[in-house]
């Protein structure tokens, strides 16, 4: 059965909505310009704090190519004098004249440098945590067998391909938001906007910072490059899902693996959200990104900062290869 599953990869339906779950979590405000800017900045963690004044981080002021943050890097000091990274800052000010907002985490898998943007700001998941929790069932549930990998794969394939929400509550519902919570704990993920770890497992669609997702895409990539049958078998999903900007700025030229989400409008808890996150295989080598976005269904514009980020994660190797 899990081998029939995988061959109809390409078969779902495309679904443009998500189903928002009330949730204890915190809100972002739904107001607009500065008043909506100050709630993003208001969720920062100690640690993540702490992270952005490292003396080995390094940073570049957006606010000379109009955009409103600065950009962080660890790595090459020159790689501030490129290029890419100039060309990243003005994609990032092009995307915020729309009247967005954005966060970006990168983490070279190899090297450990890092790229980030806004990195500690909260958005709305929508269907981008999907990924991590299904990978948190496979390599807690599936590998200790008390969960079938064809039971999984019944409920992944759906969630993963074509982002289906009813799905996703039932698995939720069924297994709960404890192997969810102990695989975050596992990884050291970061509390990002919430008091706690178990608050953030707790609702469907937390609201989650680009930091975090990214930390969460390591310890997937960790899992599904473990080589079990289950890890190759969720493997396959991500590489075909239907709906990536990642995917689409980048599958010509490099493998991706990833989980978007959006939304289209403020509904209940939900907010405005075009989100990817994932592990692309760069010119450098493997390395793991995080976008979030308030931008409405924008996914030409998160395109855009997927293809920015990946000239500059290429940039920032090569010249960390040559010091």
């Amino acid at each position: 059965m899990a081998s029939l599953l995988i061959g109809t990869l390409y078969t779902g339906v495309y679904q443009a909505t998500l189903a928002p779950t009330p949730a204890r979590q915190a809100t972002v405000a739904r107001t607009s310009g500065t008043a909506r800017k100050a709630a993003h900045h208001a969720h920062r963690s100690a640690a993540s704090r702490d992270a952005e004044s490292s003396p080995s981080t390094h940073r570049v002021s957006g606010a000379s190519l109009g955009a409103s943050q600065d950009l962080q890097f660890t790595g090459a000091g020159s790689f501030a004098g490129g290029t890419a990274c100039t060309q990243l800052l003005q994609t990032a000010a092009a995307f915020e004249e729309k009247g967005y907002h954005l966060g970006i985490y990168a983490i070279d898998l190899g090297t450990g440098d890092t790229l980030a943007y806004d990195p500690d700001a909260a958005f709305y998941t929508a269907s981008a945590i999907k990924g991590p929790y299904v990978t948190s069932l496979f390599s807690l549930e599936v590998e200790k067998g008390t969960l079938s990998l064809d039971d999984a794969l019944a409920s992944a394939t759906p969630i993963i391909l074509n982002s289906d929400n009813d799905t996703y509550v039932a698995l939720s519902d069924a297994r709960g938001r404890q192997d969810f919570l102990a695989w975050l704990q596992s990884a050291d993920v970061s509390t990002g906007a919430y008091l706690s770890l178990d608050d953030y497992a707790r609702p469907h669609y937390p609201l989650s910072t680009a930091r975090q997702l990214a930390q969460e895409w390591q310890a997937s990539y960790a899992y599904l490059t473990s080589g079990t049958t289950a890890a190759k078998a969720l493997q396959s999903l991500f590489a075909n899902r239907v709906t990536s900007p990642i995917r689409d700025a980048l599958g010509a030229s490099h493998q991706t693996w990833s989980k978007a989400g959006w939304y289209p409008t403020a509904e209940g808890d939900a907010r405005p959200a075009t989100n990817d996150a994932g592990v692309v295989w760069g010119t450098g080598g493997p390395y793991v990104v995080a976008i979030l976005s308030d931008a409405p269904e924008d996914f030409s514009s998160v395109q855009a900062v997927a293809t920015s980020i990946d000239a500059a994660m290429a940039d920032l190797t090569s010249r960390g290869s040559a010091s």
